[in-house]
């Protein structure tokens, strides 16, 4: 009788639980390494753009205390790109592209941002970003010049 139990029966029709978690394992895997790149890239795209404008709002305060001089932030909202001015005329400080994939969509503080020689930011507000879908705020704060990333 146990002996029955385990023979292979010729008649049956359709699969395992085993199998069929064999194939559905083999397909996520070749499914993930299909769209995993491109999600891997609009999330680094969006992480490096703002931890960089970050960085730089920090370089713009301390480059206004050091040199004791005004600093100009200059937003261009269609591609998210930026520099550095000491004065509307002058040449940039520093100068970074954007991307077709960044857009400002709201400046709630004047554009161009400015420091005192202070280091202290002339008004607070956020700038909000639309990067590849993804929405972010980069709020800053009035008086101390700093800045903190939401997403």
């Amino acid at each position: 009788m146990l002996m029955e139990m385990y023979k292979f029966n010729k008649k049956r029709k359709g699969y395992t639980l085993i199998e069929f978690n064999v194939v559905l394992v083999g397909m996520i895997l070749i499914l993930s390494m299909f769209f995993a790149p491109r999600y891997i890239k609009v999330n680094l795209t969006e992480f490096y753009y703002l931890k960089r404008l970050k960085y730089d709002l920090i370089y713009a305060q301390n480059y206004s205390m050091r040199k004791n001089d005004k600093v100009f932030i200059y937003f261009n909202i269609n591609d998210g790109s930026y520099n550095l001015r000491n004065s509307p005329l002058s040449k940039p400080i520093l100068s970074r592209q954007g991307s077709n994939k960044i857009n400002i969509t709201n400046i709630t503080t004047t554009n161009p941002i400015s420091y005192s020689s202070s280091g202290a930011i002339n008004q607070a507000g956020k700038i909000e970003f639309n990067i590849s879908g993804r929405k972010s705020t980069i709020v800053l704060y009035i008086g101390s010049g700093r800045s903190n990333v939401e997403t």
